[in-house]
């Protein structure tokens, strides 16, 4: 009878200073067999009351107690049957501690009474992969070389968010993986990701292992060649930090990841001091995945962000931009993000014209809104937001929305449809954003949004080139050419937006002769 460990692709990490122990050691470790050699492992239906309060990722039997000998414990669904035996017996006075873990199985949890388990958070035997993603790992794993999913979207599915784009983590080189195959795209060789297309010609991100060899607050220097446990130390989070394994099903989490989520906690990966100096954004993201997730942070983890604050004027504007922006896109609660900024100190470094926290405490409007534009958003939260998206880069035409937000003017002087014409026109399609602004800040219904819908539908000329006639036709009927000609087409605009049906071209030609 072949005989392995339930874990047998991961010796656990055991906590700091403790050396590692091989299963035979382990007291809490649970034997499995199977004719097929796969690792299949056993969970009890109910334990005895002497059994204790012990992880889930440690399950072990009393002496003389296993699932084939008791009609306690029952297998897994789908699991090939097989003999458990348990590992040397636990010693009294020991008492489990708290570490990572590796199943092929789901995770369950014991009360905290000692008097049976009781599930909390279960990790699924199969998460819903691509095909596609399934089909690069495979190719991957029968070249020899181990692949893992990793990342946000294993993080989320077991938030219960259903993902598509999976990243994978793998010990095959960049090299070896354009290699294997044969539409790739060179994402970031140099920090050991290659982008592989499917037949879709979607691309998929493959990262070689690595750890880094020194960092300098911004970016790393990696190096390859190290295991699966070592690349997950170096990411930021524990909940980033959980692996998958796309063809076993089997699960990976050394830093106590699964835990996290199921506190609803954010906690950053060893020395939260140290991640921080790794890349100073880990602080920007730290404030987004909280706000996101609706988390707390761990409070070491909190007050080595608040530490790492200043470092953040080491980032290039485009990192803060893009962490800013994800951030008001994903957030759970614009009050909380703003909030966090202004409290870890992120916002005096880089958006001193943040709104106060007071400020933000009474701000009247809707804490989740539906409207995400960042560039409205950050109209909204800030006293000078022209100052702060030229300092984070953003684009001319982003910019050019800023400022026809602050010149205004942000609603109709009435209720009329010319009222509304007018002020459709002035603004010159900057309604939207407007209309959005509007209801940030109060939290209500834009009151003219069916005026403006009707004038839209009505196809009103609203700008210049909406007009009947043109430049050339105001030359040719003897104005002269220079700067007067677009004066004279501005107030015939003025002339159409109060009566559109001026809007002719021979009405419109006499009177640019009676305004010469």
């Amino acid at each position: 009878m072949h005989l392995m460990h339930a874990s047998r692709w991961y010796q656990p990490l055991w906590a700091t200073g403790a050396r590692s122990r091989t299963p035979r050691e382990n007291p809490m470790t649970v034997w499995c067999s199977s004719r097929s050699g796969a690792a299949t492992c056993h969970r009890p239906s109910r334990l005895p009351r002497n059994a204790g309060s012990m992880r889930a990722s440690r399950w072990c039997w009393p002496r003389g107690a296993s699932p084939a000998r008791s009609s306690r414990y029952t297998p897994l669904k789908g699991a090939a049957r097989a003999s458990c035996r348990p590992g040397p017996p636990r010693r009294a006075h020991a008492r489990p501690r708290r570490h990572g873990w590796s199943w092929s199985c789901p995770a369950r949890r014991a009360s905290r009474s000692g008097r049976g388990w009781r599930p909390e958070m279960e990790l699924p035997l199969r998460i819903p992969i691509p095909e596609e993603v399934t089909a690069i790992a495979r190719r991957l794993e029968e070249a020899g070389h181990e692949t893992w999913c990793v990342g946000g979207a294993v993080r989320d599915t077991l938030l219960g968010d259903e993902q598509k784009d999976f990243d994978l983590a793998t010990s095959a080189t960049p090299e070896q993986v354009q290699a294997l195959f044969r539409r790739t795209v060179a994402v970031g060789v140099k920090y050991g990701t290659v982008g592989v297309l499917d037949n879709d010609r979607v691309l998929h991100e493959v990262t070689t292992f690595r750890h880094d060899v020194r960092t300098d607050g911004r970016h790393a220097e990696v190096a390859y060649g190290v295991s699966l446990d070592e690349d997950l130390a170096r990411r930021d989070f524990t909940v980033n930090a959980i692996a998958y394994h796309p063809l076993r099903g089997e699960w990976r989490d050394p830093f106590g990841g699964v835990d996290d989520l199921e506190r609803r906690r954010l906690r950053a990966v060893g020395d939260p001091s140290a991640r921080f100096r790794e890349d100073y954004l880990r602080v920007l993201r730290a404030l987004r995945f909280t706000a996101r997730l609706d988390f707390a942070i761990e409070p070491e983890t909190w007050e080595a962000a608040r530490a790492a604050a200043p470092g953040l004027e080491q980032l290039s504007a485009e990192r803060v931009r893009d962490e800013w922006f994800k951030g008001l896109r994903t957030t759970r609660s614009i009050r909380r993000l703003l909030s966090l900024w202004q409290k870890s100190g992120a916002a005096a470094v880089w958006i001193p014209q943040l709104w106060s926290a007071e400020e933000v405490e009474a701000w009247p409007g809707d804490d989740a809104p539906a409207h995400r534009d960042p560039i409205v958003l950050t109209a909204l939260c800030c006293h000078e937001p022209v100052a702060v998206l030229s300092r984070l880069r953003v684009s001319n035409a982003e910019l050019a929305r800023t400022v026809a937000l602050v010149a205004g003017p942000t609603e109709p002087a009435g209720i009329s449809t010319r009222d509304v014409r007018r002020w459709l026109a002035a603004v010159d399609g900057a309604a939207d954003d407007f209309a959005a602004l509007w209801q940030l800040r109060s939290g209500l219904s834009f009151p003219w949004a069916a005026e403006v819908a009707a004038v839209r539908a009505a196809g009103v000329p609203l700008r210049r080139g909406d007009l009947a006639v043109s430049g050339q036709d105001l030359i040719a009927a003897g104005i002269p050419a220079g700067p007067a000609v677009g004066q004279v087409l501005e107030r015939l605009l003025a002339l159409v937006v109060d009566d559109p049906t001026l809007n002719e071209r021979a009405a419109l030609v006499a009177r640019a002769k009676e305004i010469v």
